[in-house]
Order: structure tokens, then C-alpha cells, then sequence
């Protein structure tokens, strides 16, 4: 089964997110239903849909909050596009079987797969076991000095494990994503990822709270990545409490592909239209 997503052209309409649907397609023999995108009619400017191949497919609500991404669109515009995927263990591929198979890779090949003739580079930088508040210590050395267009931020995990206090840790994201915007540089947040045991291992909920609050207060987009995979696995797309170690690798490269995805998904929808809104006279 290819899990890929695919980008299906149309004639008729931007690359907007101004109104969602849900698609149907057959899992299983079941029908499952995929979040899918419709566009607003604007003459004949070729644009793209991206319809989600089962299953990787998520209600569409949970990807609703995507602001545009303008530095993103002006580099685009230049035919350059520099993407740092700035996180911990599982951002450099750890469960899965080799790094070409984690999420960074998937979304550099979804956004080489949308921009063709654009110089890409999509960088990690892997920071295992540190909070935030040691994360965001070496901002300046470790993200801004690489010259990034586009911040995709994956924490929370240590924070949630070692009990941070919430105060510290939201004032380290809140600086964090003030002092990338205030230095043209997109953000997009990522939140920690879900296991069957999770609750037992540290209580998720009030960083991923906090994650969500400051996506809306910065005005960035977050990928609700533990919703997601918590979802997945209620469903019974992907057995993640298996012992099986290579079904457990099967599934790790299953998801990362699926994530990688939604994120290029992200990427392309809010950088057009953040060149739509440049363009536009009005």
C-alpha cells in the first residue's frame, strides 16, 4: 500500500485551506474517511489537492490552524529553500530503519516532488533528552546561525518526562518562536509522539496544552503529532504496543512517512498562500 499522499493538479483553483471536505476511500474493506482539501475557484492558475491515501488521513479540524508562511514564499520566489528540522531522538529517525525512512527526509521529498527547480536543503538538528529551556540556550548558535527560512520545532517530550516545570518550559517556547519571527524565520511547532504506555511514562497533557496555546498566540502552525498517532492506533491503522521488533520498525517508518507528509502538506498549502496574499493588489 503506498502511504503516501498524493498532489493531484487542478485548473480552477488556488492552493487554498478556506474550505475542507472529507473524502472516502476503502480500508480494509471499510470505508475510511480522509481528510482531503477543496479550493476556492481563482481563473486559470494551475494549483494542487492533496488527498490522503489511507492510512495516513486525519480529520481535518486537527490541521485547521496553518497561519501562512511568508519568509517560506519569498524564498520560494528565489528558487532556494532552506528547512531546519530542529528536535530530539525521533527527528534523526530513531525507531525506524535508517534515517532516509524518518520524517525529514519524507518531507523534503514532498516538497522536492511540489518545487522541482528549487535549490532545497532540509537540515536536522538532533538534540536527544534536552528540554526546552536547554534547547533554546543555544538558539542563536545552533538554529539562527544556520540561516533557516523554515524552523520545524519538534518538544515537549523531556520536558513531560522529567516534570519541567510548565512555566519554564512555556517561557523557553514562547522565546524561542518570538526570537525566530522577529529574525524572518517561519516556525512551525511539533508536539511529542504517542505510545499505548505514554500515560504511564510522564503526563503529556499540559505541555501539549502549552503547545497549543502558544501556536495560537504566536500565530503558528502546530502538527498535533501524539493526537494523531493516538488516533491512528484507536483505529487500528498501526499496532503501536506490538513486541514484534521488525513489525515495530514496519510501523515507526509507516508513521514517520505519514508525518513527513502531512507536514509538506502544510509547508506547501501555507507557503501559497502567503505568495497568493503578496500577490494580491488588493
Amino acid at each position: 500500500m503506498n502511504l503516501r499522499p498524493q498532489i493531484l493538479p487542478l485548473r480552477l483553483c488556488h492552493f487554498r485551506l478556506c474550505h475542507l471536505r472529507l473524502r472516502a476511500r476503502a480500508l480494509a474493506g471499510s470505508l475510511l474517511l480522509i481528510a482531503g482539501l477543496s479550493c476556492a475557484q481563482a481563473g486559470s492558475n494551475a494549483a494542487a489537492a492533496v488527498v490522503a491515501e489511507a492510512p495516513c488521513g486525519v480529520p481535518t479540524d486537527l490541521l485547521l490552524h496553518n497561519p501562512p508562511l511568508p519568509n517560506v514564499a519569498r524564498a520560494l520566489s528565489e528558487k532556494r529553500l532552506k528547512v531546519l528540522v530542529w528536535g530530539t531522538r525521533s527527528t534523526a529517525g530513531a525507531g525506524t530503519s535508517g534515517t532516509d525512512q524518518a520524517y525529514p527526509a519524507h518531507l523534503r521529498a514532498r516538497l522536492a516532488e511540489r518545487y522541482p527547480g528549487v535549490k532545497l536543503e532540509v537540515e536536522v538538528l538532533s538534540q536527544p533528552g534536552q528540554v526546552a529551556t536547554q534547547m533554546v540556550r543555544g538558539l542563536q548558535s545552533e538554529v539562527i546561525a544556520r540561516k533557516p527560512d523554515l524552523v520545524v520545532w519538534q518538544t515537549g517530550s523531556a520536558d513531560a518526562v522529567r516534570n519541567t516545570s510548565l512555566q519554564e518550559f512555556g517561557r523557553a517556547v514562547s522565546r524561542a518562536l518570538r526570537t525566530l519571527r522577529g529574525r524572518n524565520i517561519d516556525v512551525m511547532l511539533m508536539d511529542m509522539q504517542y505510545g499505548p504506555y505514554s500515560d504511564l511514562l510522564a503526563n503529556f497533557r499540559p505541555y501539549r496544552g502549552y503547545l497549543w496555546w502558544a501556536s495560537r498566540q504566536e500565530n503558528v502552525a502546530l502538527l498535533p503529532r501524539y493526537q494523531i498517532m493516538e488516533l491512528w492506533e484507536e483505529q487500528g491503522r498501526f499496532d503501536l504496543g506490538t513486541e514484534d521488533r521488525k513489525l515495530q520498525r514496519v510501523n515507526a517508518d509507516a508513521i514517520h512517512a505519514c508525518l513527513g507528509d502531512l507536514l509538506g502538506w502544510m509547508v506547501i498549502d501555507a507557503a501559497e498562500r502567503a505568495a497568493e496574499q503578496t500577490n494580491d493588489p488588493r
